[in-house]
């Protein structure tokens, strides 16, 4: 790889595109993890289509703040990434990559447990995306957090995703339920920063110290040999309704020490590569009536048709000038885009009080 010595790897590494597929060829063709073979290699590997670790982020490279819904605010207007040239030049860009394995296609069938499963033991993953490599990989002292490749155009940035901190309609009570206040009263249980923990991570005993520190919060216990953050939280959290705000942060629970090093890390090489300009597009934004059927009759066909053919674009090769065409007059007709981004830039400039 040219332009990269040893001392540059270290976190924060820049990698242009043409270096990051350097390195993805001589991940795929030598024999990187020492067993003698050079076929059990992952160049590159994430979930396709998972709600994090995803291929959103490599969109960035051609300057598009993509995600799961195609979606976000660019200056104030809604804005979807496929209407977009640039989102046929970076799908053929991954489609290229995908053809020359240097993402592993089981990357767009793989559930996020068989990612996970797949990164212990043996050291297969070459490169991958998520949030930590310590719940990925059993020797995560073997990797680097890289900032967003640097596209062919020189363009660095990373996706928006559309995931609310804070979620509408986690509950609803109907209008002839009986003593309202008992029940409220009992929801508010939920909102105690110590349930809250507890519902969200596990119980105390399990997951937390049964003593408070000497803050009066909440402490993770060391982790089981052999167990993951994940994996315990799994076994132990019944998971549901909570908040967790900054006060409770600051005052009532200790983050979990992952949790804790994502934040660095995000700061660090994420935070930097977001655009002042760009906004998530919320997913919980309130709609009329109207607008609820416009998004009842045509959403769903939309996001069905935009992740079949992009699938199928990526497995297969790339787009065609002829299949890009056909896919934006298809968008525009059957699909209503227009109608759809009304409905969100609506309840976006609402939202905002605009």
């Amino acid at each position: 790889m040219t332009g990269v010595t040893a001392d540059d790897l270290k976190d924060g590494l820049n990698l242009k595109a043409d270096q990051m597929e350097a390195m993805l060829r001589y991940f795929r063709d030598n024999d990187m993890n020492g067993n003698g073979k050079t076929d059990d290699e992952r160049p590159l590997s994430f979930v396709y289509n998972n709600w994090q670790g995803n291929q959103c982020d490599l969109y960035g490279m051609f300057g598009l703040n993509d995600n799961l819904e195609h979606r976000v605010i660019v200056d104030g207007k809604v804005t979807y990434t496929v209407l977009d040239e640039r989102f046929k030049e970076a799908t053929n860009f991954l489609a290229n990559w995908v053809s020359e394995n240097l993402i592993d296609k089981v990357s767009f069938e793989l559930s996020q447990d068989n990612f996970l499963a797949n990164g212990k033991g043996l050291e297969t993953y070459g490169a991958f995306y998520w949030w930590e490599s310590e719940t990925v990989v059993s020797n995560p002292e073997n990797y680097i957090v890289c900032n967003p490749i640097i596209g062919p155009h020189g363009d660095q940035t990373l996706c928006i995703s559309n995931n609310p901190e804070v979620g509408a309609g986690e509950v609803i009570i109907f209008a002839d339920c009986p003593n309202v206040e008992v029940l409220l009263a009992y929801f508010d249980r939920y909102y105690d920063p110590l349930i809250s923990a507890q519902i969200n991570y596990g119980p105390i005993g399990i997951v937390y110290e049964e003593q408070l520190d000497e803050k009066g919060m909440l402490v993770q216990k060391p982790l089981p040999e052999g167990v993951t953050s994940d994996e315990l939280r799994l076994q132990n959290a019944p998971l549901g309704i909570i908040y967790l705000s900054d006060y409770a942060w600051n005052n009532v629970v200790n983050m979990e020490p992952r949790a804790k090093l994502r934040l660095e890390r995000l700061t660090a090489h994420a935070t930097p590569f977001m655009p002042a300009n760009v906004k998530p597009c919320y997913s919980n934004l309130q709609f009329t009536l109207d607008e609820l059927n416009t998004l009842a009759n045509y959403e769903t066909n939309l996001n069905d048709y935009i992740r079949t053919n992009l699938i199928k674009w990526l497995m297969g090769g790339g787009v065609s000038d002829a299949q890009w065409e056909t896919f934006q007059k298809d968008l525009a007709g059957k699909c209503n885009i227009a109608g759809i981004q009304k409905v969100y830039q609506d309840a976006y400039d609402r939202y905002i009080g605009k």
